[in-house]
């Protein structure tokens, strides 16, 4: 059961790495995408996003901080963390990828969760070209695709029915 997969490998390392925060949101992504209910693990993982809020340090990490508040419900802390993330953006090399790529991206998650599906689409689509720039790997940045998806899906349907 992938659920418990979740509970008893991934989750007791979260509080350890970020990148354990990502396989974790991006394995609860996918599972809520399938239809499987996951429960209030969102909730437990907004928790851990919200003790990185003011800690960017990887565009890569905060979107998945930003997806796991976002998806968690809490759209408001979800908005304050992209803000965060702009007002971090610094000069250098890593200040231009969050400026230029992570900050939207996150944006358009909290978009995608704040029934905005049609400008998160808009987003993803302008951004599928850069995700590189944000690190991780071909398989981990996979998640944008995912979420981008969601959104174009999301988008069509609220098109169809206004």
């Amino acid at each position: 059961d992938a659920l418990a997969l979740l509970d008893e490998r991934v989750v007791i390392h979260v509080d350890r790495d970020y990148r354990d925060v990502s396989n974790a949101t991006t394995l609860l992504f996918r599972l809520e995408r399938a239809g499987v209910d996951v429960g209030d693990r969102w909730a437990r993982h907004a928790r851990f996003a919200l003790e990185r809020e003011g800690d960017h340090a990887s565009a890569f990490a905060d979107l998945h901080y930003a997806l796991a508040l976002a998806a968690s419900g809490r759209l408001a802390h979800a908005a304050r963390f992209v803000a965060s993330m702009s007002d971090a953006a610094g000069d250098g090399f890593d200040a231009c990828v969050r400026r230029e790529v992570g900050v939207p991206l996150a944006r358009a998650v909290v978009d995608l969760f704040s029934g905005r599906a049609a400008e998160a689409a808009r987003t993803f689509d302008r951004l599928r070209d850069e995700t590189l720039r944000i690190g991780g790997s071909h398989a981990q940045r996979r998640i944008v695709r995912w979420m981008h998806d969601a959104a174009r899906a999301h988008a069509a349907l609220a098109e169809a029915h206004p």
